[in-house]
């Protein structure tokens, strides 16, 4: 961290800003960092350099989800009424795109659908 701060310092940078994964990540080993380990990262740095998280922790995607588990929810959030992928995704606490590999395999293994009323075609729905 000596060498960093050096490094850093040499670059005459008005801020440093701490960031972790917030979004689903390529590589599957990459985990979000929580709020105080990122302190914990901030508290190495010399007191004298400028560093800001920058990380939005107001959003709580899920970290471990196992996929029956999150297939289960989505059919069960889909028995009580059709919903749109965006209704979904925050509903379940899980990030769009991750959202979007599981309604596309059910549509695949045909459990739900997207709605075929022109004023839903937006809408997933169990498909009876």
């Amino acid at each position: 961290m000596k060498k960093i701060n050096e490094f850093v310092k040499d670059l005459k940078i008005d801020k440093i800003e701490l960031n972790t994964v917030i979004r689903p990540p390529n590589d599957p080993q990459a985990k979000p960092l929580k709020k105080e380990e990122l302190l914990k990262i901030k508290r190495l740095f010399d007191p004298d350099l400028k560093v800001e998280l920058i990380s939005d922790f107001t959003k709580h995607y899920e970290q471990k989800i196992f996929r029956r588990d999150l297939e289960q929810r989505i059919i069960d959030l889909l028995k009580r009424r059709p919903c749109r992928k965006e209704e979904m995704a925050v509903s379940l606490g899980v990030h769009l795109n991750e959202l979007l590999k599981y309604l596309n395999l059910l549509a695949q293994r045909k459990k739900i659908k997207k709605s075929k009323k022109s004023s839903q075609k937006d809408f997933y729905i169990l498909n009876l």
